[in-house]
């Protein structure tokens, strides 16, 4: 086994660094084939099947297609927790296990009714859930395709999530009129049009664009639409979480005062940039 996971590790090297071909070698082994990282090095004469070698092969090229590993595996890890994901839902991001942390270190202490706008994978609502047990989660996404991974996300966990198909930009959002929340919680698009030009291709032609990028021209439009439509429904003194793009910190903080929302506040993130708001509802 050691000599096959070395020869993807030099294939691979041809697109990629030696870090990162061995990473993705080690995801091939543990998520597509379903051995221990150890397995690789305790075992290095175990003999793999037909059948894992032609799936070894199959993924090793789409690696060099530059398709991302996680679609090939149908998996990405976030915050301790293994997620399904697809070409419908963007890959989860280490900034966003920031995000959830800091929604989980901040809120605790006490039962919170948690919605989750743009759910994607469901990592964020499913993550929440697992670590604030006692909260009672929704989900909001606007495509069935979505809300089918972030359901089975939630399956998988076993987490109580109540999803909700809706569109920001033509519902009222009439469906949440029975509820008021604690958190709200948005990692909506945020890339700027024009920012396509420094992305890998691994991005730019796997991800779905619709989960990543703005106008130029109207950078907050999907904050200020979360805002406008769920104001309503955030109780008084709740709060508000998002994830930012770094160069927007100022806007965010200004469009959030002309909601008339306090306590507005920018968390780095590791790499020392404005990375998720926070705000509270008078």
């Amino acid at each position: 086994m050691t000599s096959e996971f070395n020869h993807i590790v030099q294939t691979l090297k041809g697109n990629y660094s030696h870090q990162e071909a061995t990473a993705m070698a080690e995801i091939l082994f543990t998520d597509l084939l379903g051995f221990k990282k150890t397995d690789i090095f305790i075992h290095p004469g175990l003999q793999l099947n037909a059948a894992q070698l032609t799936a070894l092969s199959d993924a090793t090229q789409r690696l060099l297609n530059n398709e991302p590993v996680q679609y090939i595996t149908g998996f990405c890890h976030f915050y301790d927790l293994k997620f399904l994901v697809n070409p419908e839902v963007l890959i989860p991001r280490p900034e966003t296990e920031e995000l959830v942390d800091l929604i989980i270190r901040e809120n605790s202490h006490k039962k919170n009714t948690v919605l989750d706008i743009g759910t994607g994978s469901g990592c964020i609502a499913v993550s929440l859930k697992i670590n604030l047990p006692d909260s009672q989660v929704f989900a909001l996404d606007y495509k069935p395709e979505i809300l089918s991974v972030a359901k089975e996300n939630a399956l998988r966990q076993s987490a109580e999530i109540t999803f909700i198909q809706a569109d920001l930009f033509s519902s009222d959002l009439s469906e949440l009129k029975e509820y008021q929340f604690d958190i709200i919680v948005s990692n909506p698009p945020y890339v700027l049009n024009k920012e396509k030009q420094f992305m890998s291709e691994r991005v730019l032609n796997h991800e779905p664009a619709e989960a990543l990028f703005v106008p130029d021209n109207d950078p907050l439009v999907f904050y200020r639409i979360i805002i406008e439509k769920t104001l309503q429904f955030l109780k008084s003194h709740g709060k508000y979480y998002f994830e930012i793009n770094e160069k927007n910190g100022y806007m965010m903080t200004e469009l959030l005062s002309s909601f008339g929302l306090k306590e507005i506040r920018i968390h780095k993130d590791i790499n020392n940039k404005n990375r998720i708001v926070f705000c509270r509802k008078d």
